[in-house]
């Protein structure tokens, strides 16, 4: 080969690596994107689970349920809405909490670096 063909093969070369670079690139942000959306997804998924947990235990499931075989599984309306209320309040300051952590960079926030 000469030195004009060596030079039009590397030329040939690097436009390959060049379009195969603009792909990964391009792959990098897609993966990025939807790993911000996992991170969303798990904080929101905590905050359910907290809400979860502090529910259950303001109506006695972690206790053994004592409380909830003590009233036969019913309530009256008015400890239901009460009940109702401080699950919603608690779910908002979790849900709060977790798009907060989301938010804040170097803890894993917004920016996405940990």
């Amino acid at each position: 080969m000469d030195a004009e063909n060596v030079l039009e093969a590397m030329k040939v070369e690097v436009e390959g690596m060049r379009s195969e670079n603009i792909y990964m690139e391009e792959r990098l942000i897609a993966l990025e994107k939807a790993l911000e959306e996992h991170k969303r997804l798990l904080a929101e998924y905590k905050a359910i689970v907290e809400l979860t947990d502090h529910l259950l235990s303001d109506i006695g499931v972690d206790a053994g349920f004592d409380n909830l075989h003590e009233n036969n599984g019913s309530f009256d309306e008015e400890t239901i809405k009460s009940l109702i209320e401080e699950a919603v309040r608690d779910f908002t300051e979790a849900l709060d909490k977790a798009q907060f952590r989301l938010g804040r960079p170097g803890d894993g926030g917004a920016d996405g670096q940990a």
